[in-house]
């Protein structure tokens, strides 16, 4: 016969930084995918009474290494690559106030999908400019998508979240050899370190659900 029981521990992990909102940040250490059920734990136990903000991620499945997600831009005829695409709820601008590095366009609206934003940097790139807001598209992993932003990439590439890291993908060609595993019991209480994370200049932005249709995954959630 075998019994099994269940406990809760807690750790406290100081980390140095001004936080940049009051609340609470949930992701993994090694920042792994999380289930999508976390987010309903999180939303049932919290939603009462706070603002609860999924990011999303995809990165091409090419194993090892760093991705290449291609796309093209009918309206000026120019082709270009990220190496990754974050999923944003319309609420991150009540978070992080993301919005506000907007150079033209609008964020993300309640229940929008086939519309995308670009960080300033790839916009120029590919011959988007402010008045092409609206207008102009891409062709990504087989779908049309409007473009209906402008981010000023350096801005927000100096943007940190409440443990001190960028809101793009971390960069896995950087970062390949640098996760190591733990045991179960000395993970937890081990520091705490930082990851290297993609320039916002090589990512795109897409809605959160519409990411994750496209084979992403939860990776962290603002509270």
């Amino acid at each position: 016969f075998t019994s099994v029981s269940t406990s809760i521990q807690f750790y406290r992990l100081p980390r140095a930084g001004q936080a940049p909102y009051e609340g609470g940040l949930v992701r993994e250490r090694n920042w792994k995918g999380l289930q999508n059920v976390a987010l309903d734990y999180v939303r049932s136990s919290l939603g009462q009474n706070a603002r609860v903000v999924p990011r999303s991620w995809y990165l091409s499945p090419e194993g090892k290494g760093r991705s290449h997600i291609h796309f093209t831009v009918p309206h000026t005829g120019s082709s270009s690559y990220v190496f990754g695409v974050v999923g944003f709820s319309p609420e991150e601008p009540r978070v992080m106030g993301i919005d506000d590095f907007l150079e033209g366009g609008r964020w993300f609206e309640p229940g929008e999908r086939d519309v995308c934003i670009l960080p300033s940097d790839m916009a120029t790139l590919v011959g988007i400019g402010p008045a092409d807001v609206g207008v102009a598209g891409i062709h990504l992993l087989g779908k049309e998508y409007r473009v209906i932003g402008i981010v000023d990439a350096e801005r927000l590439n100096r943007m940190r979240d409440l443990d001190g890291e960028k809101l793009t993908p971390v960069d896995m060609l950087t970062e390949s050899g640098a996760r190591t595993a733990q045991s179960a019991e000395l993970a937890p209480a081990a520091p705490i370190r930082s990851f290297t994370h993609l320039e916002s200049s090589n990512v795109l932005f897409l809605p959160y659900q519409e990411t994750l249709d496209l084979g992403g995954t939860l990776r962290s959630i603002a509270i």
